[in-house]
Parts: structure tokens; sequence; C-alpha cells
């Protein structure tokens, strides 16, 4: 896959030069910002398929950029944090980023990731508009949900979708897989990334945090994705 258009917002020249010259490789058009102020230019004059943003630049909030980015764009979102700020990672994917990288990483880890992301997001896309006519055997059906596994898409009975980062769906796949079993953090983790999770538990606890405000926007998500204190989570099947 080729062609698509990825920008980097990050303070350190060199760094935004080697994922530029990585991810051409691949055939990615790459553009560069240090600043949200440059981003924020950028996004007004193309269409990205991936933002590859700092979690501290160094004119303003990465995090709240993220949260500014999802509220009008379902724009692939990479975040870019350093190991010892934990509580970024965290939030960031509370609010809306798909995926993170810790720095130091390695390139080739992270165009794994570009690549791993922008075959989701175009697939899906694709499959997003045929999901209402897609067989039942495809579907499942739960409080008041249809999820539909092959376009990743998920609907309320009255056909309003809702809209989920990668990671949000990968989660919610994970606990529809084994309704009524408390699954621990350690085995989401697993299912969704296999053994090369770099974050904590923590992550976790944030996904499911944003899963049950958009899946239950009546406030009922606690009691129907359940936290079992010491153990993880719960998906109920009943309601």
């Amino acid at each position: 896959m080729s062609d698509g258009k990825i920008i980097v917002l990050h303070e350190e020249k060199d760094l935004r030069a080697a994922i530029e010259a990585d991810l051409q490789e691949d055939g990615y058009i790459v553009y560069q910002c240090e600043t949200i102020k440059a981003l924020s230019q950028h996004l007004a004059r193309h269409d990205f398929d991936i933002l590859l943003l700092d979690a501290r630049p160094p004119d303003g909030d990465g995090i709240g950029l993220v949260q500014d980015v999802r509220r009008s764009s379902d724009v692939g979102i990479i975040l870019l944090a350093c190991e010892d700020h934990e509580v970024d990672t965290v939030l960031g994917l509370e609010l809306g980023a798909d995926d993170y990288m810790t720095k130091p990483f390695r390139m080739r880890e992270l165009r794994a990731r570009v690549n791993a992301l922008r075959r989701r997001n175009s697939g899906f896309a694709a499959l997003r508009g045929r999901s209402q006519d897609a067989p039942d055997t495809a579907r499942q059906e739960l409080h008041g949900l249809r999820v539909h596994g092959p376009s990743r898409s998920v609907r309320r009975i009255d056909g309003q979708e809702v809209r989920l980062t990668t990671l949000e769906f990968d989660v919610l796949e994970v606990l529809l897989a084994r309704p009524d079993q408390v699954l621990s953090r350690r085995h989401i983790m697993e299912n969704i990334r296999g053994g090369d999770w770099a974050g904590s538990e923590r992550a976790i606890d944030g996904l499911v945090s944003r899963l049950r405000r958009k899946l239950f926007t009546d406030g009922s998500g606690g009691s129907k994705i359940k936290t079992v204190r010491g153990k993880g989570y719960l998906m109920t099947s009943g309601g």
C-alpha cells in the first residue's frame, strides 16, 4: 500500500527526518512539522491518512490535540510518548488515539504499526457502508448494539453508528468473545497486541472507560462492562 499521506509532529528535527525517510520507503508521502500551529496549517490544506503526534510538543498540549482532532475526524492517530510519561499514553488512548509508541522506539516497529493502521482504516472504511447488509452470522447483538466484525463497525438498534478507534474496537472484540467471563488486563493486552504491548495495564483502563462512554450514553456502561476489582473486566450478556 502506498501514496498515503502522513504528517509527523515532533520537536526533534533528526527524529522527524528519520521517520520520514523510513516511511517514504513504504511509499508514503510524509510531511513534517515542529509545532501545533504548523500542524493546524497543514490540516487545513491537506487530508491525511495518519497523524504521528508528539505527546508534548513545544507550543501546546499533544493530548488535548488528540481530543480536538478526534471531535471532527476519524484520521488515524499514533501518539509518540516518552517511556516515563505513562499518563500521556493513558490519556491519549482514552481521548481517541488509535495507537502509541514509547520513545525510544525502533523504526521497524513504527513502520509496522503505521502500515497496520493504514490497512485497517482503508479496509474498514470500504466495508462500513455494506455492514448493514452483511449476513447475520457476521454480527453480534448485545445491549442494544449491533457489532459487525468484518467492517469493525458498531451501530445502535436505530441504525446510528458508534465510531470507535482501532484499539477501542480491538478491546470490544476481546470482551465480546467471552461474555460473562472475567478477563484480566493482561489477557486483553495480549489479545489486541500479542506479546509486543509496550504500555502498562492502565492503558487498558483508559480504553475501557472510553468504550463505556461511547457505547452507553445513558451512563449504564459500568453495569454492562463491569470492573472486577483485582481481576479485570467482564462484558455482561444480559439486558
